[in-house]
């Protein structure tokens, strides 16, 4: 483990009264979400939602690329509807794939990572003592190697920086045969707003940086949208609670 992970800081974080409330707190916020009986619910907006259970059979088997160039708002509505087991396969390859990306120094924090990251971080019921480990891992990446951007590049999206360009720029070279109903894909990327479902969509950020480096805009934290109980943040193990602002204005560097 990690040098600075100590014994003592852990034991302190999980005796922390506010740490260890987060389960409890988790599984209200599950509880109140968007959905008023029984039935599953992986987006609240009405139109995602039904998407999203007519393709849950290919989207179980989806590959971690497929599933990255779905726009955003049905990436995480699909993300929600996998098993926990799928979530960690997920993440596992994306780790992979970011670890033939950087020099050693990060390579053995990204192993770190990988020999703690457990299926049990992507059940619903949350742990106090993997959250203080994430924290931990986060802080010594942001202070001793990486800055933001690249942080949120690597380990707080499942698609890769070029998949995220084809989504966000060249939504018409993707092709979707793999699901059934395309309209509501297709609606949105040439819209980019919303398909029509007469209710809040789920938020699907939690950090600035979040947006930002997705091309996408500010992370707006109002009740503008329904908050989720994972979907953001390092490994996608944080609740997301608002929006992008879909409107940023990207300047080239040089100008």
């Amino acid at each position: 483990m990690i040098d600075y992970l100590n014994e003592k800081k852990m034991k302190a974080l999980k005796n922390n009264p506010l740490v260890i409330a987060i389960p409890l707190l988790m599984v209200a916020m599950i509880s109140v979400s968007c959905t008023k009986d029984k039935k599953p619910t992986y987006s609240c907006n009405p139109k995602i939602n039904k998407w999203v259970i007519e393709n849950l059979g290919v989207i179980n088997y989806a590959s971690r690329s497929q599933l990255s160039e779905l726009p955003l708002p049905f990436q995480k509505a699909s993300y929600q509807s996998l098993s926990p087991e799928r979530k960690y396969e997920l993440w596992n390859e994306k780790l992979e794939y970011e670890k033939n990306r950087w020099d050693e120094p990060i390579q053995v924090m990204i192993n770190d990572l990988q020999s703690n990251m457990k299926i049990d971080w992507f059940n619903d019921t949350l742990y106090a003592s993997h959250y203080a480990y994430l924290e931990l891992w986060e802080e010594q990446m942001l202070t001793m190697y990486m800055d933001t951007s690249e942080y949120a590049f690597s380990f707080m999206q499942l698609a890769t920086e070029e998949e995220l360009e084809k989504v966000l720029l060249h939504p018409e070279t993707i092709s979707y045969t793999w699901v059934q109903n395309t309209s509501p894909i297709n609606e949105y990327n040439k819209t980019r707003d919303v398909p029509v479902g007469g209710e809040q969509l789920n938020c699907i950020c939690n950090w600035d940086a979040t947006c930002a480096s997705m091309n996408a805009g500010l992370c707006i934290k109002e009740n503008t949208c329904n908050q989720t109980p994972d979907g953001c943040g390092l490994l996608w193990q944080y609740p997301c609670k608002g929006e992008c602002e879909n409107h940023m204005v990207v300047i080239d560097d040089e100008q």
